[in-house]
């Protein structure tokens, strides 16, 4: 963990490392005047493999955002997983509170040229997508997004501490959209195929968060012991509880995930961490 952080962060002394997401969300962050959408089409980009070669959609070629060095699949911040030292983490958090007013309960949505910002909280939100919300659906995340921007556009103060963020999955990877390129070793060790990569942190975030009875048996089966699906059946029944309708885990995709992780890590070798 230290070796791979220090090497994130190698230019930007005392900067924090933040994961990466195929996904923009809240899908509504806007940069510019008037305030333009990052992503003009979310919808199109949430797909998994990403259509083409570049852009996961040409609709998210965005200057506002900080530009992944490959392929851009995996451009976006995510705040399931942050690391940086305490006095780090400390500066971070006094910029926000300094930058952002009402912080930390209410967060900017959108940029404008002059440098105001437009504000959400845990109040209604009529999102352009997926209709009216309310609570903290997301505008913890938009001040990291908003904090990511300013960074890459030069504006926050000198002694705010820069993100970097993980484009590679050196370090973490979150799953969203993207577990057919990872692989789970006999060894415990996972890798990212589009990379190679083999990240220390796995974070199943949103729809994969079916994942996480998948990576609870992977983890705690002994050492190279091969797949057993009454082993998988135990842990799956530790989520489903008494009524499994009422469980956020979708079992169906569950079973169809393991039977595609039973075929093939009988034949996967040792993954070797780099």
């Amino acid at each position: 963990l230290e070796r791979k952080f220090h090497t994130l962060v190698s230019s930007a002394q005392d900067a924090l490392v933040a994961s990466v997401d195929i996904k923009l969300w809240p899908e509504d962050m806007m940069w510019g005047t008037p305030p333009g959408f990052i992503c003009q089409n979310p919808s199109a980009f949430a797909v998994w493999p990403p259509p083409g070669a570049g852009h996961p959609s040409p609709q998210c070629t965005t200057n506002a955002y900080p530009s992944a060095p490959r392929d851009g699949t995996q451009r976006f911040m995510n705040i399931g997983a942050v690391l940086g030292s305490p006095a780090a983490w400390r500066r971070l958090l006094r910029c926000m509170a300094d930058r952002y007013d009402g912080w930390p309960t209410r967060c900017p949505i959108a940029h404008r040229h002059d440098g105001t910002y437009e504000y959400i909280n845990d109040s209604r939100f009529n999102r352009r997508r997926n209709g009216p919300a309310a609570g903290a659906w997301g505008w913890d995340q938009a001040c990291y997004h908003m904090y990511v921007m300013e960074g890459w556009h030069g504006l926050l103060p000198a002694h705010c501490p820069l993100i970097v963020l993980d484009f590679n999955a050196t370090l973490t990877l979150s799953l969203n959209k993207i577990t057919s390129a990872l692989s789970l070793g006999r060894n415990k060790r996972a890798r990212f195929e589009l990379t190679r990569q083999t990240p220390c942190i796995l974070h199943a975030n949103g729809p994969s968060k079916y994942w996480a009875p998948i990576l609870q048996w992977w983890w705690d089966r002994a050492e190279y012991e091969l797949p057993n699906p009454q082993m998988f059946n135990g842990v799956l029944k530790t989520w489903t509880g008494p009524n499994p309708r009422k469980s956020p885990i979708a079992i169906p995709h569950s079973l169809g995930a393991f039977d595609r992780i039973n075929r093939t890590l009988l034949s996967m070798q040792t993954i070797h961490p780099v």
